[in-house]
């Protein structure tokens, strides 16, 4: 364990999803004696098929993270929402005093961001940039 982090907090977007990076980042985090702010989406990918974590998996990611013996706050967070952004933020702080890491996991786009550039519409490449890049 580095006891450089523990007692420290860490924010990890999109962690929700089982098995994806945002919990296996988090639940480094937690072994490292880290308190965890997780953030996922509550409404689900226009496409079915791609795997997103849901709010329900976030709760779950919490009992799992928690059962190592530190604090983990989910909050809904649509990153693309400058709003629920400053409200993670807000949260965050107003619980645990201060933020000392912050991983921007979430990562992705809709269907029509993905692909071959001369294929990807003017809205899919609107939302993959907003947040991938913004």
């Amino acid at each position: 364990m580095y006891s450089d982090l523990k007692n420290k907090v860490a924010i990890v977007t999109g962690a929700g999803r089982p098995n994806g990076l945002g919990h296996g980042m988090s639940m480094r985090f937690a072994k490292e004696g880290c308190n965890v702010v997780i953030t996922e989406v509550e409404r689900p990918h226009l496409d079915p098929e791609y795997g997103r974590g849901s709010w329900k998996d976030a709760l779950e990611r919490q009992k799992e993270i928690e059962a190592l013996g530190v604090k983990c706050l989910p909050i809904k967070c649509d990153v693309l929402i400058e709003e629920e952004v400053q409200n993670m933020v807000d949260m965050a702080v107003k619980e645990f005093g201060e933020i000392h890491i912050l991983v921007n996991n979430v990562g992705g786009g809709p269907p029509s961001s993905v692909g071959a550039l001369i294929d990807i519409n003017a809205n899919g490449w609107d939302e993959g940039m907003a947040v991938n890049v913004k």
